[in-house]
């Protein structure tokens, strides 16, 4: 008796967490990135936070705040590429090493995710923007966008640990 009495008290004290997530959605944590090329009044690799509120993606960076409308987005698609570690001015010089060691320095490569939006401005123009985040960052601001009412042509990336199909791999064989 007493079990299910602490059993009924401990699933009405959770009640009022489940009713207020319902109704609040929880605010998105910022997400580091930097701005490719794109975006209208943006320097070019401009680092930042990228968010989605409301129904805006909006990037905030050190002089200003850019935002795009959900809505005005006709393609939302995320990938994944690499960059060289030793970038800048170093990874430049270095690449007059003796025997090929520059070259062996731009193997060494660290991954990220790119999102690239292709949306409409209010004059009905047609413009792009690329943002590259940390690894596993992307698909979750893509997502978002789309529950937001952004468009995409490529579906959502469905995560399996399994590699390709059998049957994928003999045809790949003939």
């Amino acid at each position: 008796m007493l079990k299910a009495i602490g059993a009924i008290l401990i699933s009405l004290s959770t009640l009022p967490a489940f009713a207020q997530s319902a109704v609040s959605p929880q605010p998105q944590t910022p997400v580091k990135s930097v701005e490719l090329v794109g975006l209208v009044g943006v320097k070019e690799r401009t680092g930042g936070k990228l968010t989605v509120e409301g129904d805006k993606l909006r990037f905030a960076h050190s002089k200003s705040t850019s935002e795009i409308a959900a809505a005005t987005m006709e393609d939302v698609v995320t990938g994944n590429d690499s960059q060289r570690v030793v970038r800048g001015t170093l990874g430049t010089l270095s690449m007059f090493g003796p025997y090929g060691s520059g070259r062996f320095l731009s193997l060494f490569r660290s991954k990220l995710d790119t999102l690239t939006i292709q949306y409409r401005d209010v004059d009905g123009g047609l413009h792009g923007v690329i943002f590259t985040m940390p690894v596993g960052t992307a698909e979750r601001v893509k997502q978002e966008l789309i529950a937001q009412g952004a468009h995409s042509t490529v579906p959502a990336v469905a995560e399996t640990s399994s590699g390709p199909s059998k049957a994928g791999a003999t045809e790949e064989k003939r």
